[in-house]
């Protein structure tokens, strides 16, 4: 998207049922929503996260499938408190009415049943990740000290800024994220057709280039105006960043491990 708009199908959100914040200043076209969401891309590539996970666990196989499957699952639980959390912790109704967004579709909007981490759970036991995985793989020490780090962040952030940036962090890599768990997913020809079908993944493709401009926009909206408060979201958005190196590094790890039983039994 290097200098281009965010491809963002607003036809298509509409036809999976979901909604999206009106905007009329920082639109997806917009020249500073392009210029920054590009600036904060190229910071978060630099840490070559997914080109390092992808080039130790490239191969496919069901054991990738229910670790990605079931670590996803602890993260996307966590992620409606932490939207939430942020939207009590900020000083204004106004920025309220920003963060609360994402957190209202990750809820399920005004449908639970497509609360978003239940939908996924769904999607991965069709992938075949069993309730035994998530028991035995719901407390993996790398993933554990990940979802600690974003929530400890979050709860001790003094400042807007600081909690703003930290939401834009977690969101700057949706693409790759979602991009990444489907291919980890889809360990044979036939879970690849048969997943691309499913209204998690349907939504999920066309919901996070608009989440990603969402948060770029409350960046130009509340925070560009001084270099104190560029400092601070700078801040709260590496530290996102941060939590996605841990994330995805622990991840392999715990693969590495599952393996090794799996070999040994």
């Amino acid at each position: 998207m290097q200098g281009e708009s965010l491809s963002i199908n607003y036809r298509d959100i509409a036809a999976l049922g979901y909604d999206y914040v009106q905007e009329k200043t920082y639109t997806a076209d917009h020249p500073e929503v392009v210029a920054s969401a590009n600036s904060f891309l190229k910071r978060f590539r630099e840490k070559q996260i997914f080109e390092t996970f992808n080039a130790s666990h490239s191969t496919p196989s069901l054991v990738k499938t229910r670790v990605v499957g079931t670590q996803w699952h602890r993260f996307s639980d966590l992620m409606p408190y932490i939207l939430c959390a942020a939207s009590a912790k900020v000083s204004n109704n106004r920025l309220r009415h920003y963060t609360i967004q994402t957190a209202y579709e990750e809820l399920g909007a005004r449908n639970a049943d497509e609360i978003h981490h239940e939908m996924f759970w769904e999607t991965a036991v069709m992938a075949g990740a069993k309730n035994t995985d998530r028991d035995a793989m719901s407390d993996e020490p790398e993933i554990s000290r990940a979802l600690n780090f974003i929530e400890n962040f979050m709860m001790d952030s003094k400042s807007d800024e600081e909690i703003l940036g930290l939401l834009l962090g977690l969101e700057i890599c949706a693409q790759e994220n979602i991009e990444t768990v489907f291919s980890s997913l889809a360990h044979t020809k036939e879970l690849e057709a048969k997943l691309a079908e499913t209204k998690f993944f349907k939504l999920h493709r066309q919901l996070e280039m608009e989440h990603i401009r969402l948060d770029v926009s409350i960046f130009l909206r509340f925070c560009q105006n001084s270099q104190e408060k560029i400092q601070l979201f700078t801040k709260g958005f590496d530290a996102g960043v941060e939590f996605w190196k841990q994330f995805w590094s622990g991840i392999g790890n715990v693969i590495v491990r599952q393996r090794e039983v799996l070999t040994c039994a």
